[in-house]
């Protein structure tokens, strides 16, 4: 899914990294298990970029070949990362990821059983993003934008183990401000998820929780996806 805007990928031990939301194309498919490698495909070069961060406010392109993508939650998310070390050459504070339209990823063959793509496959798969991109950004828009947030926050919550209220109070008022426009219903029922997550906090931890409400979201786009390839629009 796009991005709208570049999203920070979070440093912890050797690797940075952040989570994106995706569908399955190919519902014939099985789900590629956690930690499949993917192939970035997409016919635009500056669909996938990365942008790296120094002091001063200094923001420099860095070639997208660096970053690597990865199976984390079955059809719904994927995890993007690059070598810590990468910032540590080049001088760099942190680093960020966008996601234009027209992005695909393709599930690498491996031992544990997933099959090779052939040519005609990822042609097949890919033939109508431009005409589901529009129907998303006008029918599933208000989803989406819920889905970004949420990812966000869980993003920054990379490695916390019981945050504060305040802290992930804090976490969502950013996370919204990264939304170019955030229609009234959006930003309630955003409120609204983050405030069921932290009352849950005590059986639950709050990221989990917000991922659990972020793959129910995008479960729903990826059908209505699923019922447009059947109905040949």
């Amino acid at each position: 899914m796009p991005t709208g805007k570049p999203v920070e990928l979070v440093c912890r031990g050797s690797v940075c990294s952040a989570e994106l939301s995706t569908i399955c194309l190919q519902p014939s498919r099985s789900v590629p298990l956690l930690g499949t490698p993917y192939l970035i495909h997409s016919k635009h070069a500056a669909a996938v970029t990365l942008h790296g961060h120094a002091a001063g406010r200094r923001t420099s392109s860095l070639p997208s070949f660096l970053i690597k993508a990865t199976s984390k939650r079955g059809q719904t998310a994927v995890t993007f990362h690059v070598p810590r070390k990468i910032l540590e050459k080049r001088g760099l504070q942190s680093v960020s990821i966008s996601i234009g339209r027209m992005v695909a990823l393709i599930p690498l063959a491996t031992k544990n059983g997933t099959a090779i793509q052939s040519q005609r496959e990822v042609a097949v798969a890919t033939a109508g993003l431009r005409q589901i991109g529009e129907s998303w950004r006008t029918t599933n828009s208000d989803n989406l934008t819920i889905a970004r947030i949420t990812s966000r926050i869980r993003n920054a919550l990379v490695g916390a183990v019981s945050p504060s209220p305040k802290t992930i109070n804090q976490l969502l008022q950013v996370a919204l401000e990264r939304e170019k426009t955030i229609p009234e219903q959006v930003l309630q029922s955003s409120r609204g998820l983050v405030a069921v997550c932290q009352r849950r906090a005590r059986i639950s931890i709050v990221s989990q929780c917000l991922a659990d409400y972020h793959d129910q979201i995008m479960l729903g786009v990826n059908s209505k996806y699923w019922s447009t390839l059947k109905s040949g629009s």
